[in-house]
């Protein structure tokens, strides 16, 4: 039985080597029913504008009242890029594991498979299918009979209680949610790199939480250990897999037996953790804190998923990434790591070693406007690099960040451009290498 549901947008991991996507040629897809729907608009900023929508358990009229929640769901969060944007903002990095160049560094939907046999995933209609995986599902996976596949998503994921991010992919059927991990580099032979790890029928789901910015979802079911966390790292790829995803368990829900308890924003730990972990010793002037958002304090402008370039390389002599958290103010860029444990789940055990592990470890704070310029890269879009100069201490640095998609590096470029360029009256240079 849905219990609550609430509506409101604003949004350590393993290390990680490019991928070769930056020489890939993606060619640009054949118009689909979905690009006719999806609006011109993009997501920069947070977006406070959903009202919370209760569901009243005890007197609940499933069918008008869950419809109504999903309608709210998709009005409100699914709002995405122009379908002229589709291809180029779905640039995908590959994944965080380097065994798994699994994709060819190709995210979109509709891009051709690669040459190598690595399986075909859409980010843009998740009900589409590479048909080896679907035959692999049919054969080797799936239990119920009769039972067919709805969507697929393929993306970072973390299992409570283990804070290793790993590659994998979520499986829905008409029966159940399936949990699959990417075990070594792609091949033809799916049974030998894909390995199912759990399932669960729909009916026994009882949290969809959403992680703060559209960056994550969390799928949270009784048993122990049966907590995933999907990091997808990109707010319209996010929103776009769960206004599918939520219709799908639309009718698992009118069942009797079924345990969903809420589909909702988890959000408040995460907010107040950035002000207490993050920005505990940034000051906002008095006109700032006038222009606050009252949903986040501090004049939080977006949250964003991410990748930093290290200065570590591995064996072959490849840049390594690493997992990192953006969060941009009025005032300042910060970086953090995440610990994506946090927040708790609620029906899962806890130990005491979980419970005290904080969610943030801020790792480094620049002032918006010590930034001198901004390149980004013609050949790899999802790239960005980031200078700055603090002018009373002549000191410099640089920040080499990968995003998933370019739509995110357009939103982090837009959440710092107007700041920056409201305080110093010129314009902002990006740069085009």
């Amino acid at each position: 039985m849905v219990a609550s549901v609430y509506e409101q947008t604003i949004t350590n991991s393993p290390t990680k080597n490019f991928s070769q996507e930056d020489n890939t040629t993606q060619r640009s897809p054949p118009k689909t029913k979905h690009d006719t729907q999806v609006s011109d608009t993009t997501e920069a900023t947070i977006d406070t504008s959903c009202s919370p929508v209760p569901v009243d358990g005890a007197n609940l009229d499933k069918t008008g009242t869950l419809n109504q929640v999903l309608e709210n769901l998709n009005t409100c969060d699914v709002t995405v890029e122009s379908p002229s944007n589709l291809l180029k903002s779905e640039t995908l990095f590959s994944s965080s594991v380097e065994i798994l160049s699994h994709s060819n560094g190709i995210a979109d939907s509709d891009v051709p498979r690669s040459s190598r046999g690595a399986v075909y995933f859409s980010y843009q209609d998740f009900g589409q299918f590479d048909h080896r995986l679907k035959l692999h599902l049919a054969m080797s996976v799936f239990t119920e009979d009769e039972e067919e596949c709805c969507c697929v998503l393929k993306s970072g994921i973390v299992q409570y209680p283990n804070t290793e991010e790993f590659v994998g992919v979520l499986v829905v059927s008409t029966a159940k949610i399936y949990v699959l991990k990417i075990i070594k580099e792609e091949s033809e032979d799916l049974q030998s790199w894909l390995k199912c790890i759990q399932s669960q029928p729909i009916s026994e789901l009882q949290y969809v939480d959403i992680g703060l910015g559209h960056q994550s979802f969390r799928l949270e079911f009784d048993q122990d250990g049966s907590c995933f966390t999907f990091l997808i790292r990109d707010a319209g790829r996010c929103k776009r897999f769960l206004s599918k995803f939520t219709g799908i368990i639309q009718g698992a829900a009118f069942s009797e037996n079924s345990k969903l308890q809420s589909i909702g924003k988890n959000q408040d730990v995460t907010l107040s953790n950035i002000q207490s972990q993050i920005l505990y010793d940034v000051g906002f002037c008095e006109e700032e804190t006038e222009h606050e958002d009252p949903e986040t304090g501090a004049n939080v402008r977006i949250y964003l998923l991410g990748y930093l370039k290290t200065s570590e390389r591995d064996t072959t002599g490849k840049d390594q990434l690493s997992s990192i958290s953006i969060v941009v103010t009025t005032t300042c860029l910060c970086l953090a790591s995440e610990n994506y444990l946090v927040p708790l789940p609620r029906l899962q055990s806890t130990t005491p070693a979980v419970n005290c592990r904080k969610q943030f470890e801020r790792k480094d704070i620049q002032k918006i406007t010590d930034i001198t310029h901004i390149d980004r890269y013609k050949s790899k879009p999802s790239h960005i690099t980031i200078e700055f100069l603090n002018e009373d201490t002549t000191h410099q640095c640089q920040w080499y960040i990968v995003m998933e998609t370019e739509q995110a590096v357009l939103s982090l470029i837009e959440a710092v451009k107007e700041p920056w360029e409201q305080e110093l009256c010129v314009e902002l240079d990006v740069n085009y290498l």
